[in-house]
């Protein structure tokens, strides 16, 4: 049997269906896009691309569907009209559709309007890389735009990168979704999603207060004062909240906060519910029947580190991935403060790579952990000793060793001092 060869030529293939969309040779599609009343300086906002009804129709579901239910006109024309597409926008979706690229500028607004756009006429592919380009480059704006961002996330199955990006930094800032004036306005889906998360750095008691100040918030004839309710109207706030209710832990609510801010709205719950919170602070050793979810951990990784020396220092420290400066993470920008925080620790000790600085300060650390935990009265003084690291030292790392020896000789002084001191009170006796 023959061996045959696949040879793919798309940079030629790209290349003249470009320019076939430039210079618009036997169109039969003619596409209005933009808001002809919009104006800006005289010029209209709005601009009618030529366009070939068998690409759009094979590379398109979106317009494969409309072209579908428009007639050709006496020119053997169908025409479409988007006007709530920008013509910016459009530029690109053309442009992919045809030559299969896409060149995107630093305007974070055109990138989030064509991840939305993208998305309504079923470019999966276009909307993936929109959402990466987003994410990757223009986090800052996320950041300041971030109830919007957040809300249009879970508009749809297909911005699964927006949302996972959205719920990182949620978890690290829960407020920058709390404070905001939308957040009444995002959807249930986008609620119940923060909901889940297990390591949101809020009080549970804070979560239940939001989450009823949403659901209030959804029933306009429902008053803020809970002291006015009938029956009725817990019987509306517990239907508004039925998705929600199931994610709170309310195990984990203080005492406090189930008097001031459950016990007023605890006819939504169950009434088993009810009672087994309350058994839980009166009688804690009671079984209950309810569910008890899992308290929001915010994951702290400890290391143990051992640093050992010839001369007989042994100091273990257990450094929190917050703190840990040595080892490789990945991490991202706090656009609102221009700070990095740490968003993953990477617990790989294998590629590690450290300079002498580095090892310098982190040594620095050690040392001065060690000494400020050390009791002068109760605790044996430490006793180093550096002449194996002065025979064992390498260039790279000379001023560590060097930082070592001054430490060692002036714990070496101190030794000497307590010794004359205990000298002098025997010859005292």
């Amino acid at each position: 049997m023959r061996r045959r060869y696949l040879h793919r030529f798309y940079k030629k293939l790209s290349t003249d269906l470009t320019n076939l969309l430039e210079n618009g040779e036997d169109y039969n599609v003619l596409i209005e896009v933009g808001d002809v009343n919009d104006k800006v300086d005289d010029t209209s906002n709005s601009h009618i691309f030529k366009a070939h009804s068998i690409i759009l129709y094979s590379r398109c579901s979106y317009f494969r569907e409309v072209l579908n239910k428009i007639k050709y006109d006496e020119n053997n024309i169908k025409k479409i009209s988007q006007p709530h597409v920008s013509v910016k926008v459009f530029k690109i979706i053309i442009s992919y559709i045809y030559g299969g690229f896409v060149l995107f500028d630093d305007d974070e607004s055109t990138i989030f309007e064509l991840i939305n756009i993208a998305n309504q006429f079923g470019l999966e592919e276009l909307v993936k890389v929109s959402q990466s380009r987003l994410v990757k480059n223009h986090a800052s704006w996320i950041y300041k735009n971030f109830t919007k961002v957040y809300k249009m996330s879970f508009e749809s199955d297909g911005f699964e990168i927006l949302q996972l990006f959205c719920n990182e930094i949620i978890a690290e800032h829960p407020n920058i979704l709390f404070d905001s004036q939308d957040f009444t306005n995002i959807s249930e889906k986008a609620l119940v999603s923060f909901l889940k998360l297990d390591n949101i750095k809020i009080d549970e008691g804070q979560i239940w207060d939001k989450v009823i100040k949403w659901g209030i918030a959804q029933n306009l004839d429902l008053d803020f004062n809970s002291k006015r309710w009938s029956d009725a109207n817990f019987l509306t706030l517990k239907n508004t909240l039925q998705n929600c209710l199931p994610h709170i832990r309310y195990f984990h609510i203080s005492g406090e906060d189930v008097l001031e801010k459950v016990q007023p709205y605890h006819q939504i719950l169950e009434p088993e519910l009810w009672i087994d919170i309350m058994s839980r602070f009166m009688a804690p050793n009671k079984a209950i029947s309810s569910t008890i979810l899992p308290p929001r951990v915010i994951p702290t990784i400890e290391i143990p580190q051992k640093v050992t020396f010839d001369g007989g220092l042994k100091q273990n420290a257990s450094i929190t991935a917050s703190k840990e400066k040595k080892a490789r993470r990945k991490r991202f920008k706090n656009p609102a403060t221009t700070e990095w925080d740490s968003i993953e620790y990477e617990s790989s000790t294998t590629s590690r790579e450290w300079d002498s600085a580095t090892i310098t300060s982190d040594c620095e650390s050690i040392a001065h952990d060690s000494v400020a935990s050390w009791n002068i009265n109760s605790d044996p003084l430490p006793v180093w000793s550096s002449s194996n690291l002065i025979t064992d030292r390498k260039s790279k790392h000379k001023s560590v060793y060097i930082y070592y020896d001054l430490l060692s000789f002036s714990i070496l002084l101190t030794q000497i001092l307590y010794i004359l001191i205990d000298y002098k009170n025997v010859s005292m006796k």
